[in-house]
């Protein structure tokens, strides 16, 4: 096996050690919010449906940030998006707890749980990063000068602006919000 394949199927090393200690910040964090929020036996599980929410509206905004507006170093991402929300959310107790209300008898409780957990957590994510890109449209960064940061892709895009139409607009949207602008 070839260093370059070693290196590929292993990962870098400091990209295992980021995902750990997100994992670890994560889980404590998911812990101390559920215990804020107790379930009772056959209750709707209010705790673990806010964490994996509010981990979905997080993942959301975060891809939204790294992909699209920063240039972030490279471990910020699987420290941040696998290690920190992979252990705040949790699939597995969500499953175990619909389970746990399916064989109480709580069927309307727990295909609620079930079916809006999904729902909710894809609408979070959807408003994680809408809402995400709107902030980053309506605030935009500034340079050193006071005036509005412009991008080489901005530039092109304002000459676009002069013509009318939606659909330069829609051109100078596309070209403003790329990876590596820097917004």
């Amino acid at each position: 096996m070839s260093r370059r394949t070693t290196r590929t199927a292993t990962g870098h090393p400091g990209t295992t050690a980021a995902i750990a200690a997100g994992g670890a910040l994560g889980a404590l964090s998911r812990y101390g919010l559920t215990v804020l929020v107790p379930d009772g036996p056959g209750s709707f599980p209010w705790g673990t449906f806010f964490v994996n929410i509010a981990g979905c509206a997080l993942i959301g905004v975060l891809m939204a940030l790294l992909l699209e507006v920063w240039v972030a170093h490279r471990l910020w991402r699987p420290f941040l998006g696998i290690g920190f929300l992979g252990g705040f959310t949790t699939f597995s107790t969500y499953a175990v707890q619909t389970r746990g209300l399916l064989a109480a008898g709580q069927v309307a409780t727990g295909l609620l749980y079930l079916f809006g957990t999904v729902a909710a957590a894809l609408v979070a994510v959807w408003f994680g990063t809408h809402l995400t890109r709107l902030a980053v449209r309506a605030y935009p960064r500034r340079s050193r000068a006071g005036r509005p940061h412009e991008s080489p892709a901005e530039e092109e895009g304002a000459a676009d602006t002069a013509s009318s139409g939606p659909s330069s607009r829609i051109t100078r949207s596309r070209t403003t919000y790329q990876r590596g602008d820097a917004r």
